[in-house]
């Protein structure tokens, strides 16, 4: 009988983990890699001690509310999965790395042994997420082994369920997934349709933060999953971990809740396999379809013995040619190629802070306070979540920086024109987004105008900002584990830093414009003005440690693998 998991899938495991171990311990070789290793571990240590302090000091949840909360969180996740492969097709269903590549692909095995092998991975990955969630729920589970379990096995299914998805999508034809994407609208439509009409909640009576519309959203949420058969019907089988997760000890419905998380675990997998197998067969079938097409388009030759696979005459195109503007031309026109294949992902990305910057619209009543709100808000969200959905930039390119830094142009054009790409995305979005504002609510054109001179530095500094970390901690897209847990740590600390230093570098200028405008010129102007110049300052001198960074950076040693 074969093992469920082949022994050299294990020693392979245990030797990626030491690899990675002695990897982590090279941060602390030079003295940049271990200053910053250093910051992001003491960072690390002050957010879960927080966490910490806030386990034991704090109120326990409500069991209703958590028992609406927890399988709602994973419905939408599982929802969000749906949503986003419909509107971005991955390439191929299992991402590997080039070393993955190298390794595994070369290796004498299987494909049911390298999903086993991915598999391994992300629940290396599940028990430090687990473990994190059962201690934090400490108040409110009174079994840290039992809420451990319920956390593990649903992180498991969820990403074997995002897996499984992202392997079918791969497999589909262009007809067939252009339907899928169709469907997941009109589905999201009349579900969005069905909460709305079953909340009974309306927009006089809901906040007018931006917290408050997320607020009211899960508010609004939770009859429809209770009191709906559709709500009910979906997220059934989340509320099988919820009950483990719960559970004071071990009776017979715990024995019962346990018994069918991993019967939804391991029938997730076999769904896996199965799709992954069938899946490969349609693409095998598919390429071998286009390649007769192909072949049978070919003229034929003149002895009428098959295609003539020679070269044929055809009229030269002249294309125009990209601005070279030094060298800055070619790397913006590369990425914006990259956001027009991605960009039914990006319309899902900006999605969400679209909903939340326009909130105010209907919220404020006010015209003046509804277009300050708008713009606070666009830029408070544009500072939180646009850069992970514009990574049009070196964290696009992690594998390509050999070849960044041997191009013949200056550092300084190559980090601009990696940065012109989501910064140009950003401001389109937001110069939207404050057009729909003066259609819907009219304010005045020299507040929008005003509020878009100010986005366009900010968003140089937010990118900059965000490509100078990712050069300082390099990662990949798909990567997982510790060292992206201090990362993200040291990477919310700094943008919490800067942006609490920015707010009391905003206010200290508001106290004193006036007395800097008193007779010469308008206080409004003059705040304005200063503003602006704060953050181009900022820009220029984030841009300027970005290139620095850039120019240092090393692919032999720095690239992650």
């Amino acid at each position: 009988m074969k093992p469920l998991i082949p022994l050299c899938l294990l020693q392979l495991v245990a030797t990626h983990a030491t690899a990675k171990l002695r990897r982590s311990a090279r941060g602390f070789c030079t003295p940049r890699k271990l200053i910053l290793s250093t910051l992001a571990i003491l960072m690390a240590a002050i957010w879960l001690g927080n966490a910490t302090l806030s386990v034991f000091y704090r109120e326990s949840a409500k069991p209703e509310t958590l028992s609406c909360l927890i399988p709602l969180s994973l419905l939408a996740y599982a929802v969000w999965h749906v949503l986003r492969l419909a509107y971005n097709r991955p390439e191929e269903g299992l991402e590997w790395t080039p070393a993955e590549l190298e390794v595994l692909h070369g290796a004498p095995l299987t494909r049911r042994d390298l999903i086993l092998y991915r598999l391994t991975m992300v629940a290396m990955a599940g028990i430090f997420k687990a473990g994190c969630f059962a201690l934090l729920m400490l108040p409110d589970f009174p079994n840290l082994l039992l809420s451990f379990a319920g956390a593990f096995l649903a992180l498991m299914s969820m990403d074997v369920y995002r897996m499984t998805l992202e392997v079918y999508v791969c497999g589909l034809t262009r007809r067939t997934y252009h339907r899928l994407r169709a469907g997941a609208l009109i589905a999201m439509c009349l579900v969005a349709a069905s909460v709305w009409t079953s909340s009974g909640i309306v927009a006089e009576d809901a906040s007018s933060s931006p917290v408050g519309v997320v607020g009211n959203i899960v508010a609004a949420a939770a009859p429809w999953q209770q009191h709906t058969w559709i709500g009910r019907t979906l997220d059934s089988p989340f509320r099988v971990f919820y009950m483990l997760m719960s559970a004071p000890d071990l009776s017979a419905t715990t024995w019962v809740a346990f018994a069918i998380s991993v019967i939804i675990l391991v029938d997730l997998v076999q769904v896996l396999l199965i799709v992954d197998r069938r899946t490969g067969q349609k693409v095998q079938r598919r390429q071998r379809g286009d390649y007769d097409r192909l072949r049978a388009s070919l003229p034929t030759r003149a002895d009428g013995h098959g295609p003539n696979e020679g070269p044929t005459v055809t009229r030269a195109i002249r294309l125009p040619r990209v601005p070279w503007f030094a060298g800055i031309g070619p790397i913006v026109w590369r990425q914006l190629l990259g956001a027009w294949h991605y960009s039914g992902s990006l319309l899902v990305a900006l999605a969400v802070p679209t909903v939340l910057a326009c909130g105010p619209l209907i919220l404020v009543q006010d015209r003046i306070k509804m277009a300050i709100n708008v713009v606070g808000a666009l830029a408070f969200y544009s500072f939180l979540l646009l850069p992970t959905a514009l990574k049009f930039d070196f964290r696009r390119d992690i594998d390509r920086m050999a070849v960044l830094k041997s191009l013949p142009i200056r550092p300084l054009a190559v980090v601009l024109g990696q940065l012109s790409t989501p910064v140009l995305i950003a401001s389109v979005y937001q110069a939207a987004v404050l057009a729909v504002t003066g259609i819907v609510r009219p304010v005045s054109p020299v507040l929008l105008i005003s509020a878009m001179l100010l986005m366009l530095p900010l968003n140089h500094l937010i990118f900059a900002l965000d490509n100078l970390i990712f050069l300082l901690f390099p990662y990949r897209v798909n990567q997982e584990g510790i060292e992206i847990f201090l990362r993200s740590t040291l990477t919310f600390t700094a943008k919490g830093m800067l942006f609490g230093f920015a707010t009391a570098l905003l206010f200290g200028w508001a106290m004193i414009t006036p007395v800097f405008a008193a007779h010469w010129i308008d206080a409004r102007l003059l705040f304005v003005i200063g503003v602006w110049c704060i953050l181009l300052s900022f820009a220029v001198g984030c841009t300027w440690l970005l290139t620095r960074t850039f120019t240092r950076f090393d692919p032999s040693q720095d690239v992650p693998a």
